[in-house]
């Protein structure tokens, strides 16, 4: 996935990208299931975040995407596995 993101962000075409990460309970917590994925698409995603909330379902692809277009660059959605 790393490197279709870079050849978006290399040709400055819009991409979104949304990944699937550990409970959010263990967010932060540095143990082995916590790994930086926000964090390390970050670097070729300028918008990157993490969906903490049942609320932000709709707020944030919604920002994500307007984001990409806009930017004419990758956007990045991580969203717990209990959210």
């Amino acid at each position: 996935m790393l490197n279709g993101l870079y050849a978006a962000m290399a040709d400055q075409t819009p991409a979104l990208a949304i990944t699937g990460l550990q409970s959010s309970d263990v967010i932060g917590t540095h143990i082995q299931q916590d790994f930086g994925t926000v964090r390390l698409i970050g670097e070729v995603a300028p918008y990157s975040g993490t969906v903490m909330q049942p609320a932000d379902n709709e707020n944030m692809p919604n920002l994500a995407v307007r984001y990409a277009l806009a930017n004419r660059g990758v956007s990045h959605i991580g969203i717990p596995i209990d959210v």
